[in-house]
């Protein structure tokens, strides 16, 4: 890797860098604006998040490589661009799998066991330390957005950026899926708004889209230098289809079906056909999900297992006799002694 090449993957890097160091700013702006509540705070985390990552990764290094005739060299926009879009798509997800608070809490809980009888841990102090890690719903969407937008900007120009921000679409809904149910602890509750105005906001980038297209081309098709070394490896047919001035009238015409797109309320007529009630049915009560649920609160916390496993048997049981299943109340009942009797162990 040369000098030129060097330089590009630091500065890439420290567009990251600077996107991490974002979060804490923002979030301490934001903080003086006193919303009214949680979920207006946090969309206004997120979107001062989205805009400011997006200049600072997108606009920064178009201002800074201003000459189109350089783009394609190694070391300068096209480059700086393929290894910033490989950092947006894959960092997240990898951190988030990662999970880095949760591995430090899972050697706080060891060390807190080894210690046995001198354990000084209250069990406030012992239920925090076993919750799960928790989920920053702001931090999480910018990112997602800003890589959206970021590979929508440069696909002009780079266009596996397209397919990249599909890849990392698809790691990015498991891996926050597989933490959120397996992982995670429950996240802050939020109103719809939260999603909704984030859904509102995607036709945007459609236009922001069209915006890049009509920039890149003017400025691909105002070069001389750069239409010189497409002419040298191309054939003049060939380069009249690439660069042809009839594009900027086709282009002009996507920016305004764009624009179109976005003054139509059609968020607004796909969302009057929605049934908020049945959508949003919360009236299911606890006992009713519990035996649907992989694991349990109570079963994950050292201090009351036995509790959590007697009650969740106790549950089975009761449904097993309204099922009248006398097998399985039999099993179940054994399974109760078991627990009983290891914990009769344990103690002794």
């Amino acid at each position: 890797m040369g000098k030129l090449q060097s330089i590009s993957v630091i500065s890439s890097g420290s567009i990251f860098v600077i996107n991490f160091i974002l979060k804490f700013s923002m979030r301490a702006l934001s903080r003086n604006e006193f919303q009214e509540t949680a979920t207006k705070q946090n969309i206004s985390i997120a979107l001062k998040l989205t805009i400011a990552r997006f200049i600072n990764s997108a606009l920064v290094l178009v201002v800074v490589n201003d000459d189109a005739s350089d783009w394609y060299n190694r070391g300068n926009l096209v480059w700086d661009v393929n290894i910033l879009l490989v950092l947006l798509a894959f960092t997240q997800p990898f951190m988030q799998a990662l999970n880095i608070p949760g591995i430090v809490k899972w050697f706080k809980i060891r060390a807190e066991k080894a210690k046995g009888d001198e354990c000084k841990l209250t069990q406030r102090e012992a239920n925090l330390l076993c919750e799960g890690s928790t989920i920053d719903a702001p931090n999480v969407i910018s990112n997602f957005m800003n890589m959206i937008m970021t590979c929508v900007f440069y696909a002009p120009l780079i266009p596996h950026a397209i397919p990249l921000a599909l890849i990392s679409t698809f790691l990015c809904y498991w891996v926050t899926k597989y933490y959120m149910l397996r992982r995670f602890k429950q996240p802050e509750m939020f109103s719809e708004l939260m999603a909704t105005f984030f859904a509102n906001f995607m036709p945007w980038i459609m236009l922001a889209w069209s915006l890049s297209f009509f920039f890149f081309l003017n400025m691909t098709i105002d070069d001389i230098d750069l239409r010189r070394s497409f002419k040298a490896g191309q054939t003049a047919k060939k380069m009249q289809n690439l660069i042809d001035e009839n594009s900027r009238a086709v282009m002009a015409i996507g920016v305004v079906i764009a624009f179109v797109c976005v003054i139509l309320p059609i968020r607004s007529c796909i969302n009057r056909r929605i049934n908020k009630k049945e959508a949003l049915d919360n009236d299911n009560e606890y006992d009713s999900l519990a035996l649907t649920f992989s694991t349990d609160y109570d079963k994950e916390n050292p201090l009351t297992i036995k509790k959590g496993k007697l009650r969740l048997l106790q549950m089975q049981i009761s449904r097993a006799e309204k099922d009248g299943n006398n097998d399985e109340i039999e099993m179940l009942k054994k399974q109760q002694e078991q627990v009983n009797t290891q914990t009769m162990a344990q103690s002794m």
